[in-house]
């Protein structure tokens, strides 16, 4: 069976069109690798905080769980509130457990496991 014959402009447009695929390919790619290393960059930062979280508050770290004798992936740390508010000393300080935390962090949804003992 012969080849098709394609005429000049035919071929010029192909090569043309398969010149812009690929050049928007390399485009797509360097972008990428631009985002995933900036993602990489922030990823770097969080893990070198004292007490990483993944919410927006100055925090002063009081304890550390991994440095426990028996090591926790908790830390008690205080939220430093921000200049323009007033902390009342007179009221009582209160305490937010977060178990969900090191979920968020690693993005996983927060759940709560079923118990697993029964009730005898």
């Amino acid at each position: 069976m012969d080849k098709p014959i394609l005429s000049g402009d035919a071929t010029s447009g192909l090569v043309a069109s398969a010149m812009e695929y690929m050049v928007d390919s390399g485009q797509r790619t360097v972008l990428f690798l631009d985002v995933m290393r900036r993602r990489g960059d922030q990823y770097r930062e969080h893990l070198a905080e004292s007490a990483p979280n993944v919410l927006n508050y100055s925090v002063e770290l009081i304890m550390d769980g991994r440095k426990l004798e028996h090591p926790v992936n908790y830390a008690l740390v205080r939220i430093i509130p921000p200049r323009d508010v007033e902390i009342d000393l007179n009221r009582r300080p209160f305490i937010v457990i977060d178990p969900r935390q090191e979920l968020l962090a690693i993005g996983s949804p927060p759940c709560i496991p079923a118990p697993t003992a029964s009730r005898a």
